[in-house]
């Protein structure tokens, strides 16, 4: 599937052929707390290749003989590619109980499609929750790198620098990937689906998929009107504020200096609803955008509801953190970067490139 994000704030300046390995698509997962060594939750840091999260859990609910309740994620990781997360299972068997393959065993570098691998163990006495890592390392490489325009190597290279100078400086539009919808964004239609007919029955998990990807769709139209009138970086009379690294909002009720320069500095974000029930804690200008943006979506607003999610909100802008970038000969380019958890890598690459293939 190729990405087609709405409104980057750039014209793309590249094509690339991606993921053609797994390898080309490396995510590391980065917690944030110090294990206690005790407790009824083993944790397991695995690397798994060509597997998505789902997979590896009901392939360990084997392993363990137990339920899923009994397993803990922090986040969902992509299928095509490699990567390290955690995962916790409460059980009193060690891994050695139970014959999970590990590091001692294989060859962590070269593990094959389809298979996991365990690269340590730990305890701690609770269950690991969603969102509970602290960011995600990426290292990305595209290949067959061409310039939109036709321009040369040399000014390929250094359009390329100029732009990543502009995306660290000004960070990029948060927008959830492509991921979040399924493969041809059939979640869309799965959810459109669920909301005309609620006593369908359905999985648990497919009802999170369908609701996340109706909620994601939503923020999505409000950030990419925000784009097109280029106020995604910048604050609305009557919007929630971030607190850049936390949870913490303040309203922007009128015109302040002081404010918009704290946003120019990254220290606050603008923000954007995760639609549910409940009053918006937006107002003035900031809300009545919101709501001319999403008067047509009221089966996704009024489906989001009855499910009984919160209103919620959510940056709209996103920073680049540790960024390096190798050339590798003329046509492959090698990014290793980190961004906080819930920023799609894919929201990043679509701000300079096009063709990113989002599976």
């Amino acid at each position: 599937m190729n990405i087609d994000l709405p409104a980057s704030t750039g014209a793309p300046i590249l094509h690339a052929q991606s993921k053609a390995y797994a390898s080309d698509f490396i995510v590391q997962e980065i917690i944030d707390f110090t294990f206690d060594d005790t407790g009824e939750h083993l944790y397991l840091h695995i690397r798994k290749n060509s597997l998505n999260t789902h997979d590896v859990v009901q392939q360990l609910q084997t392993y363990f003989q137990c339920e899923s309740v009994d397993i803990g994620v922090a986040g969902l990781k992509d299928k095509k590619a490699i990567t390290d997360q955690w995962i916790s299972i409460r059980t009193p068997h060690s891994i050695a109980d139970v014959q999970l393959p590990t590091a001692e065993q294989h060859d962590v570098e070269s593990i094959e499609e389809g298979e996991f691998v365990v690269l340590r163990t730990c305890r701690h006495s609770r269950k690991l929750r969603r969102g509970a890592h602290q960011a995600n390392r990426f290292i990305i490489t595209l290949r067959d790198v061409k310039s939109v325009s036709g321009g040369n190597d040399e000014h390929l290279a250094a359009m390329l620098d100029q732009r990543m100078q502009q995306l660290l400086k000004h960070g990029f539009v948060n927008y959830f990937g492509p991921q979040r919808f399924g493969f041809d964004a059939q979640n869309l239609v799965k959810a459109d689906r669920m909301f005309s007919n609620p006593k369908r029955r359905i999985t648990r998990t497919q009802r999170g998929l369908y609701l996340s990807a109706a909620r994601s769709q939503l923020f999505n139209l409000v950030c990419a009107a925000r784009v097109e009138q280029n106020t995604w970086n910048t604050p609305l009379i009557g919007e929630p504020m971030l607190l850049d690294g936390s949870n913490s909002y303040f309203q922007y009720t009128a015109l302040d200096e002081a404010v918009i320069q704290r946003c120019n500095e990254h220290d606050i974000h603008p923000t954007g609803p995760l639609w549910g029930k409940g009053d918006s804690m937006a107002s003035g200008d900031c809300i009545e955008l919101e709501n001319a943006v999403l008067e047509k979506h009221e089966r996704f607003r009024h489906g989001l509801e009855r499910a009984g999610l919160q209103q919620q909100r959510r940056a709209l802008r996103a920073r680049i953190h540790d960024l390096q970038v190798h050339w590798d000969g003329v046509d492959v380019i090698k990014f290793d970067f980190k961004l906080l958890k819930g920023v799609y890598a894919t929201s990043f690459l679509g701000e300079f490139m096009i063709n990113y293939s989002g599976e």
